[in-house]
C-alpha cells in the first residue's frame, strides 16, 4: 500500500479526466469505474471524495485545494548552558537554565498551518521551490486548450508535491491507445529536485512507458540551490518536448508492432529476466533436501505468470506475437503484478520521476538485443 493513509490521499489527491476513460473500465486500469456516476474512482476512493473532475482540473482548483499555503523559514536555535545562571538565563528546562543561540549556518522549514517540520537546511545553500511557482506557473507557458492538469497531489505531509499534464484524448497507434503526459514534481523537504519528465501512459493498464526517451532528452531537473531561480526559462524550454515525445512514442510503438515474436522467443525473454535455478541438494537429518526450493518456486511462478499474461491477459493478448506484445506483457507485469511491498501513489510517482521505470524498460531491450529477434535498423533499443 501507499505510505500515505487513505484519509490523506482522499484529502490531498486530485484526479482529472475521470469521464474520459470509461472504455478502459475493468481492464486493469488503476481505478474502478462507477457505473452510477459514469466516472472512474481511484483504488483509495472513499465516500465523500470531492476532488475528481470530469475534464481537466483547473489550475485555480489545484491552488485552492493543495497549494493554498506557503512554507515558512524559521530560525534554528541552540541551547547554551555553560556559565548560564538564573540571573542571565533566557529560560529553564528539566536540565537547568539556558540561553538561546541562533544558528548562523542552518534554517528550518515548516508548514505554516500544521507546524510540521520539513527539515533543516543551509541558510545560503537551500532555496525553497514553492509549489505554485514550480508546478503550476512554470508549466503554464505550454498549457493551452489542448493540454490540461490530469492529477495533482501532496505527499509526505506536504513535503512533496506533483502535478501531471495530459492530452484529454488518447492517441491511437498499432491498435493501442496511449496518453502522453508531463509529470512535474518537487519537494520542500529536500528529498526531490524540481523535476519535469515526459512519459506515456497506457490507460488500458495504467503503465508508464519511457523507453523512447532514454538519456537526458525527456527529463529536466533543477536543484534547490541559490542559483536555481535563474533556470526557470531553461525549464520552460524543456517542457516543449511534450509534443515531440508524442511523435517519437507513436513511431516507436508502431515499429514494435511490426516485429514478430514467437512463443518460443518470448520464453527466452522470460528466461533472461529470471532463469529457473538448478536444484541444490544436501543431506539433512538423513534425508536429501533441496536447499534452494524457495528460489526455484519464485522463478517458476514468474515464468507461469508472464507466459499466462502473454497469451491471455486482456491488457496484453491483443498484441500477442509481436515485440509490442512482449514489451507490453513484461512492462505490465513489472508495474503491477510482480511482488512488491507497496503499490501506492508515491511509489508510482517516484518510479517515473527517478527513472526506475525507464531503467527496467532499457533492460528489457538489452535482453532483446541479445536474442535472435530481427528488428529494424531504425529501432534504437539501448542508448
Amino acid at each position: 500500500m501507499s505510505q500515505e493513509t487513505l484519509e490523506w490521499l482522499n484529502a490531498n489527491t486530485m484526479l482529472g479526466f475521470t469521464t474520459h476513460r470509461e472504455k478502459y473500465a475493468h481492464l486493469g486500469w488503476g481505478t474502478n469505474f462507477n457505473e452510477a456516476t459514469g466516472q472512474n474512482e481511484a483504488w483509495w476512493h472513499q465516500d465523500g471524495y470531492e476532488h475528481g473532475y470530469p475534464d481537466a482540473i483547473p489550475a485555480t482548483e489545484v491552488e485552492r485545494v493543495l497549494f493554498n499555503w506557503t512554507p515558512i523559514e524559521v530560525d534554528v536555535m541552540f541551547k547554551r548552558r555553560d556559565g548560564i545562571t538564573e540571573d542571565n538565563m533566557d529560560a529553564r528546562d528539566g536540565i537547568g537554565p539556558f540561553v538561546w543561540i541562533p544558528s548562523t549556518k542552518s534554517k528550518g522549514i515548516m508548514h505554516p498551518d500544521t507546524d510540521y517540520e520539513f527539515g533543516i537546511f543551509g541558510i545560503d545553500t537551500y532555496t525553497i521551490h514553492e509549489y505554485r511557482t514550480w508546478l503550476l506557473q512554470n508549466v503554464d507557458r505550454i498549457v493551452d486548450g489542448e493540454v490540461g492538469i490530469a492529477s495533482a497531489g501532496l505527499l509526505r505531509n506536504g513535503g512533496v508535491a506533483y502535478v501531471s499534464f495530459e492530452l484529454p484524448e488518447c492517441v491511437e497507434v498499432a491498435g493501442m491507445d496511449i496518453r502522453p503526459l508531463l509529470l512535474a514534481a518537487t519537494s520542500i523537504d529536500g528529498t526531490k529536485a524540481s523535476t519535469y519528465k515526459m512519459a506515456t501512459q497506457l490507460p488500458i493498464c495504467d503503465n508508464t512507458l519511457e523507453v523512447a526517451l532514454q538519456g537526458d532528452d525527456g527529463v529536466f531537473k533543477v536543484k534547490h540551490s541559490s542559483r536555481s531561480l535563474g533556470r526557470l526559462n531553461d525549464a520552460r524550454d524543456a517542457l516543449g518536448l511534450l509534443y515531440k515525445h508524442t511523435e517519437d512514442m507513436v513511431a516507436f510503438l508502431d515499429t514494435l508492432s511490426n516485429v514478430d515474436v514467437t512463443d518460443a522467443q518470448f520464453k527466452q525473454i522470460v528466461k533472461a529476466i529470471k532463469d529457473i535455478p538448478e536444484p541444490v541438494t544436501e543431506m539433512q537429518k538423513g534425508k536429501m533436501v533441496v536447499t534452494n526450493q524457495r528460489a526455484i518456486t519464485i522463478a517458476e511462478n514468474l515464468h507461469h505468470d508472464l507466459n499466462t499474461m502473454w497469451k491471455s491477459d486482456p491488457r496484453c493478448k491483443q498484441w500477442n506475437g509481436t515485440l509490442l506484445g512482449a514489451f507490453q506483457t513484461v512492462n505490465t507485469w513489472h508495474n503491477h503484478d510482480r511482488p512488491q511491498n507497496d503499490n501506492g501513489v508515491e511509489r508510482v510517482m517516484n518510479a517515473t520521476v527517478n527513472g526506475q521505470i525507464a531503467k527496467f524498460d532499457a533492460e528489457f531491450f538489452q535482453i532483446i538485443a541479445g536474442l535472435d529477434i530481427e528488428v529494424p535498423d531504425t529501432l534504437v533499443l539501448v542508448k
